[in-house]
This record gives structure tokens, sequence and C-alpha cells, in this order.
């Protein structure tokens, strides 16, 4: 319960932002939560590489951690960055590249292409913020520092509530960005959230701590972290691609 409850609470909080998202525009109409709800339903095929890959950092660092082995945990952390780091160009590249062929590939309208492609494009091309929050959280999480993970995706909730309506609406000099405002305005939540959490772990406020010493490629830890989460990886690529498929 200790392991799982954080992990619940985490999805949780981090789907809240689609959800207020989807609040804010549905004034925009069909279109606009369709766009929504389309380009979650895509990312999520990528998200699940890597809430497996958060899975195995959570476990190598927490068994590190608790060996008393905190520099090789500070490796293994580095490593998990590196990882996210390739990946999250691969699924930038991927959304900036096939936003509109995405949209189609998943069922969308013609209208809802051309209403929204920007929107799946913006959503894509950020998708490092919600990677590096999923690992930086399974980091902290591993070395047992559960309140600053939990800190950080209640501020970067508590900024999207209030910057989602600004950048949609418009206010003052800020001008009204409509659906691509909300997708600007959750990735600078999340990337807020993100912020948080380096300064603990670069500062030396938690168990762990990354330097770029830690960012040098080990091929051994980045192979025990990838043997660790291969088979929960495809186990949840074939379940979500059967999912999209229908």
């Amino acid at each position: 319960m200790l392991l799982a409850v954080p992990i619940i609470i985490e999805m949780m909080l981090s789907s809240l932002l689609s959800v207020v998202d989807i609040f804010y525009i549905a004034s925009f109409g069909a279109d606009a939560v369709a766009v929504v709800g389309i380009t979650e339903a895509s990312l999520s095929f990528f998200y699940v590489v890597i809430l497996s890959l958060a899975t195995a950092t959570t476990a190598i660092v927490a068994r590190r951690v608790g060996e008393k082995n905190v520099s090789a945990a500070n490796v293994i952390a580095g490593q998990t960055l590196f990882i996210g780091l390739v990946f999250a160009l691969i699924v930038s590249f991927a959304g900036g590249k096939f936003s509109s062929d995405i949209l189609q590939y998943m069922g969308a309208a013609n209208s809802t292409v051309t209403y929204g492609h920007t929107y799946t494009e913006i959503m894509f091309g950020g998708s490092s913020s919600i990677i590096f929050l999923f690992l930086l959280n399974a980091i902290l999480r591993g070395a047992g520092d559960v309140k600053i993970t939990l800190r950080a995706l209640l501020l970067s909730n508590g900024l999207n509530l209030i910057i989602d309506p600004l950048l949609i609406f418009g206010l003052g000099p800020v001008p009204a960005m409509g659906i691509d405002g909300a997708a600007i305005a959750t990735i600078i939540s999340r990337a807020i959230g993100v912020c948080y959490l380096l300064y603990y772990i670069i500062s030396g406020n938690s168990r762990v701590m990354i330097r770029l010493v830690h960012l040098k490629i080990h091929i051994a830890p980045i192979l025990s972290l990838l043997k660790l989460s291969i088979g929960s990886t495809l186990n949840a690529i074939i379940l979500t691609a059967s999912f999209r498929v229908k």
C-alpha cells in the first residue's frame, strides 16, 4: 500500500490536468473536446513506456538507498534521466512531424484534425515535461521522499487552474489562444513542477542527489533499468495498442 498509494495519487493528479483542460475548452465545441481526448489517448501509448521505466527506477533506487549505497542510487537516477531525455526527443519529433496523421489514425474527423492538429503538436512537443515529472517522481519515491513528489503535483495542478483560463480566454495584455492556450498552460504547469523536483535533487535536499557526472552514460545501470522494465513495457504497449485499434 505504501508503494501503490503514491502512484495512484500521482496518476490521478496527472490526469486532472487534462480534465481541467476539457472543462475550460468545452465551450469551444465538440471538436475541441475531441482533440484533447484523442491527444491524451495517443500520448498514453507513450506514457506506458515511461511508467514502466519509472517503476523500475523506484525499485532500484529504493534497493540502493536501503543498502546505504547512495552513490549507486545517484547513478541510477542520472541514467534514468538520460533514458528519459532520449525518449522525450523521440516523442517530441513524432508529434511535431505527424500530429495530423496521429489524429487521423485515432479516428478523428477531418474537421477535428484541421481544428486541433496544432494542439496535438504542442502537447507532443512539450511531452518532456510530463516524462520528467514521472521519472523525477519515481526517483524521489524510491528514495522515500514521497511528500516532495506530491507537493510538485499539487503545485502543477494549482498553477494549471490559474494559467489555463488565462491563456485560453486571454486577459489584458495576454491574448486569447483558444485550445492551443490549454496545451501551453499544461506544459508550463508541468515544467514548473519538474523544476521544483530538480531543485530538491540538485540542491541535496533529498536522499538522492544528481550531478553532471551521474548523467554520463553507464551501460550496466541502463541495461538494469531496461531489463527490469521491458516486460511490463511490452505488456502495457500491447494492451494499450489493442484498445487504440478498437
